[in-house]
């Protein structure tokens, strides 16, 4: 039950991630879709909740190393994809100092 005053968000309504996140989230979508899955449960994202590697390996019948590798994969490509972003990002703070 909600209490009184307390703004109701629209069920059907996404929330939207800011900028930045925005960048993960897409750099996440172009993965293949076991990395997509293994690297958002290990990292909770998308609001699920954070899920082990040996919890990954075993809900998904593979060896703990495969998971590593993948989950490795996984945050290889999204360093370089979101490499640069990151980079213009710092540059910009720099300025500001």
């Amino acid at each position: 039950m909600e209490a009184a005053g307390e703004p109701v968000a629209d069920e059907g309504e996404e929330q939207r991630p800011n900028e930045e996140y925005q960048h993960v989230y897409d750099a996440v979508q172009q993965l293949t879709e076991q990395r997509q899955e293994i690297i958002t449960a290990a990292y909770g994202l998308f609001g699920h909740s954070v899920t082990s590697i040996e919890e990954i390996a075993e809900q998904r019948q593979l060896k703990l190393a495969t998971v590593k590798n993948y989950l490795w994969r996984a945050k290889t490509t999204l360093a370089r994809k979101l490499g640069p972003f990151v980079l213009e990002k710092w540059s910009q703070t720099q300025h500001r100092s």
